[in-house]
Formats: C-alpha cells, sequence, structure tokens
C-alpha cells in the first residue's frame, strides 16, 4: 500500500523491493527523524571505524571490532526515550543509542570486514549474531551461555523462538515501531501514524498494523480513517471470529462524528 502524503514513501517501497542493506534501512528511518541526514558523512564513519579495526596476535577479528567500538565509547543510552537514540547520524557522534541502532552500527561493520552477521530479534532486546557468536550491542559485548539460559529462563521462550533472525526490513519495521511507541508515550498520534504508515511500506503483518493505525485514528477522534483502516485488516481477516469483531467495530465508529482538523 503507497501512502503518498509521507515524503519517504517511494525510498521505503524502493528499499523494500531493492537491495536492502541494514545501513540503509538505519539511514532510511533517521530521515524520518531529520530529513537533512547526512548518508555520506554516516557512510565515511563506518568505513573509517572498520578501517580502524587491527587484529593483535590471539584476538579475533570479531574481537578486536568489539574492543574497538568499546573503546571508542560506544554504549547504550541511559535514557532509552528519545527519538535521537534511532537516528544512525546522532548514534554515530554520540556513541550512544537504543540496542537495535547500535546493532544497525555493529552490522554494518561487520560488513565492510566481511564477517558473516545477521540481526536477531530477541524480545525486547535485540542482538547480532556475528561469526556463530552473539553479541549485546547495548555492552558490545559476547553474550555468555549462562546469561543468555537466564533470560530465555526469565521469559519462559524457547531458544530457537527467541533467537529467530531479523532481515533488513524487519530490523526497520522495529526501528519504527520503537518511535511510534515514543510518538504513543507523548500523546503525538499523528507522528505515530506517520511511523506506523512507513511500516506498512516494508512490514510483513500488515494486518496488526491497521488495528494499531485504526486505535491512533479512534484517539484522535476521526472515524472516518478508523473505519478505513478496520476495512484494510478485515480484507486480511483469516476466521470468522475475528470477522465479526472488526464488523461489530466498524457499525461502532459508523455512528460516532469526527473532530475537525
Amino acid at each position: 500500500m503507497k501512502n503518498h502524503r509521507l515524503p519517504l514513501s517511494e525510498e521505503f517501497i524502493t528499499y523494500k523491493n531493492g537491495d536492502a542493506s541494514v545501513i540503509s534501512g538505519a539511514i532510511l528511518v533517521g530521515r524520518t527523524l531529520d530529513a537533512d541526514l547526512d548518508r555520506t558523512w554516516v557512510l565515511r564513519q563506518i568505513e573509517r571505524l572498520a578501517t580502524d579495526t587491527t587484529v593483535s596476535d590471539g584476538v579475533t577479528l570479531l574481537d578486536a571490532l568489539l574492543i574497538l567500538l568499546r573503546n571508542a565509547g560506544f554504549r547504550g543510552a541511559s535514557d532509552y526515550y528519545q527519538y535521537s537514540n534511532s537516528n544512525i547520524e546522532t548514534v554515530l557522534k554520540t556513541f550512544t543509542g537504543i540496542p537495535i541502532s547500535l546493532a544497525a552500527v555493529l552490522m554494518s561493520l561487520a560488513d565492510e570486514l566481511g564477517l558473516s552477521n545477521e540481526g536477531i530479534n530477541f524480545p525486547g532486546h535485540f542482538l547480532v549474531n556475528i561469526n556463530k557468536r552473539l553479541v549485546d550491542p547495548f555492552t558490545m559485548r559476547l553474550v555468555r551461555g549462562s546469561t543468555l539460559k537466564n533470560w530465555l529462563e526469565h521469559m519462559s521462550i524457547s531458544r530457537d523462538e527467541a533467537l529467530r533472525r531479523a532481515s533488513p526490513c524487519q530490523i526497520v519495521t522495529r526501528m519504527l515501531n520503537n518511535l511510534k511507541a515514543l510518538a504513543v508515550t507523548r500523546m503525538d498520534f499523528s507522528k505515530a501514524l506517520d511511523f506506523s504508515g512507513y511500516q506498512l511500506l516494508v512490514a510483513d503483518d500488515l494486518f496488526s498494523l491497521y488495528l494499531e493505525r485504526a486505535e491512533l485514528w479512534t484517539k484522535l477522534e476521526v472515524p472516518t480513517m478508523a473505519i478505513k483502516e478496520l476495512e484494510h485488516a478485515l480484507s486480511l481477516a483469516l476466521n470468522d471470529e475475528v470477522i465479526s469483531t472488526l464488523k461489530k467495530q466498524i457499525e461502532t465508529l459508523s455512528g460516532t462524528s469526527s473532530k475537525l482538523h
């Protein structure tokens, strides 16, 4: 679904249909926050950090990379709840971010250095698998087996379910999800709809997104738009119970007047 109201719609569509790299996705997400983001500077910083990664005796390339990043000051942000934590340019300038934005830096450097890598959609805390070694980008350290075991036990989740690979488009979707959630906490539902609109262009699960968008339009007191989102969800519903529930919601909203904007 195209959303021409959003300035980066075509770029997101091209990203999904083209060569979707992690760094390009992170830059695209950053541009939703800062239209003047300096893509060239970001790419040069990644190249510079990769060039600065040197291996000494007894140290693997991955270990050398993690040491370099820790020594450079890369670390988890003390305040998660800032839009800037999801802007790759800001992350590279301040050396701070949230797990997934720091993961974008780490994975991009791994690409530059020829290290196999993949994002891991770990619940609540994005991880990276590099050369079959699990890394926590928030600390730029390897995840110990005992630590992972404790996490899995605490969340009552299987290893296979917790360590699912995240494609570049799924990483972009998750980054946008963080921004959308932050906008909601700030009661900026219009901004949340913008982030959601970009998600529609790259995400896999459109059904859930349409339901979320209907709720956001309802919070903005625009039932006509909420109905449109529910109708999109209705077209994707897979069982009669869900279809019945959505039809009732649409019927209820049909009797609600819109707020003028």
